[in-house]
């Protein structure tokens, strides 16, 4: 349920539903942190942008889930600054 409930908040926001998806993951942290993992989950929500669909899918959410995912349409790749 708990992988679920994270990838289902991965994707609401990628497509946009930053709050909404904000809040599930939020949800789903508050239930399994502890003092070991406070500084990786942080570190998670952190680099969520961009990665959304990434976390999504390496959770391993239900197969339901990941046919969302699937589906969802990731945007096209930006060049990052420094590279040029």
């Amino acid at each position: 349920m708990l992988a679920d409930m994270f990838a289902m908040g991965c994707l609401l926001h990628f497509q946009g539903e930053r709050s909404a998806g904000t809040a599930l993951i939020g949800q789903v942290i508050d239930q399994v942190k502890g003092p070991a993992e406070t500084r990786y989950l942080a570190s998670l929500v952190d680099n969520l942008s961009g990665n959304e669909l990434r976390f999504a899918r390496e959770i391993e959410p239900s197969a339901a889930l990941r046919t969302l995912c699937d589906r969802a349409l990731p945007g096209p790749r930006k060049e990052a600054a420094c590279a040029r």
